[in-house]
């Protein structure tokens, strides 16, 4: 069963960032997918409860999900804007080097970090990542179906499925994802 050590909020570019830590011993950090949060991502699949045994686990909810601020402006969601919101979790957990795990756009996140901020990466593990290119022509139906006032009115099947998704978890807000999924 999975023990929850502690939780709160630390502040990104005027944001408020949630994230919880489980376990003991050399942290590593888990950042989920578009849509999901940490505890959808990590906590109900499984991870956490299996990582926690060895390692000091700490899961953010990005922002525009799970807990976190979720403002309605598109700039704010690109991969290196949220990859800050890693580096001002470490610093507030006064973390100088981490690993981290990141899934589909937390994949996207940690490849902006390796590129700029690899001093701060001990290791990284990039699961899900897709092809973006492919999917980019996708992102204007997913955003038009999370906007869609009624859900009976999307006719696109990939955009029923995104909406779904999204609908599945009471923390999220259709607004703020669809302004995510443009940014991405």
């Amino acid at each position: 069963m999975t023990t929850n050590t502690s939780s709160g909020f630390f502040e990104s570019d005027g944001l408020q960032i949630y994230y919880e830590t489980f376990g003991q011993g050399k942290p590593l950090i888990l950042v989920h997918g578009w849509g999901a949060d940490l505890k959808q991502n990590w906590v109900d699949t499984g991870w956490v409860e299996v990582l926690q045994s060895v390692r000091q686990v700490i899961a953010l909810d990005c922002r525009g999900h799970g807990k976190s601020d979720k403002p309605y402006d598109q700039k704010v969601y690109s991969y290196s804007v949220m990859a800050q919101d890693f580096i001002h979790l470490i610093d507030h957990l006064s973390i100088s080097k981490a690993d981290i795990f990141g899934y589909s756009m937390g994949a996207f996140i940690i490849v902006h970090l390796l590129g700029h901020n690899r001093d701060r990466l001990t290791s990284v593990i990039m699961d899900g990542i897709g092809n973006k290119t492919e999917e980019i022509k996708d992102l204007q139906f997913i955003a038009d179906a999370l906007l869609a006032k009624d859900p009976l009115q999307i006719t696109n099947p990939l955009g029923q499925v995104y909406r779904s998704f999204v609908e599945s978890n009471p923390n999220n807000d259709l607004e703020a994802l669809a302004w995510s999924a443009l940014q991405m």
